[in-house]
């Protein structure tokens, strides 16, 4: 009949009577035998790793082709290596905060049904026809155009054009220096 060479193993190594493992091993062609997942005594799965730290603990790329769904009281997705976590890439669609209320597009569209809190304190929240800013409002940068946390609008620059409504004073230029034109 035809050769039969040892390409895969599944060893139980007891090592001693109170910790064992099982390691499961293929053999490339043309190599060694290598361990590729191992359940060490804990009952932790191992997948590129000969030490697993978790239940499952994937060394390398995974790919989960049905729901990941987490039910333990603290569900996190982290990344340990103080790198920057990225969720997605560009094939991946909208990205929704329990419900559509809440998501972030695959283009980059932001939306969310509550409050954003910005540094400092500054909130941005929308209220059913108008967003309102707990702090002044900057359009241009600076002071060029912007609302104060007392509700005055300061043109420093550049063409006020539109309307203006006031319930109060309105305060037009310097009347010493600057023109006022009706």
């Amino acid at each position: 009949g035809p050769d039969y060479l040892r390409t895969a193993d599944i060893v139980a190594s007891t090592g001693d009577t109170s910790a064992s493992q099982i390691r499961f091993l293929t053999k490339p062609q043309g190599g060694n035998p290598a361990e590729r997942m191992v359940i060490n005594k804990d009952g932790n799965v191992g997948i590129g790793t000969t030490g697993p730290l978790e239940k499952l603990d994937v060394s390398g790329n995974a790919t989960v082709s049905g729901n990941l769904t987490f039910s333990g009281a603290a569900s996190t997705i982290a990344n340990r290596k103080m790198q920057p976590l990225q969720i997605g890439d560009s094939a991946t669609g909208n990205i929704n905060f329990y419900g559509t209320s809440n998501s972030l597009t695959s283009g980059g569209n932001l939306t969310l049904a509550g409050t954003i809190t910005l540094p400092n304190s500054n909130t941005i929240t929308g209220v059913s026809n108008y967003t309102q800013f707990s702090n002044g409002v900057s359009v241009g940068g600076g002071t060029t155009y912007y609302l104060d946390t007392s509700g005055n609008l300061n043109a420093n620059a550049g063409t006020f054009a539109g309307t203006l409504t006031a319930n109060g004073d309105v305060v037009l230029g310097n009347a010493i220096t600057d023109n006022i034109t009706f």
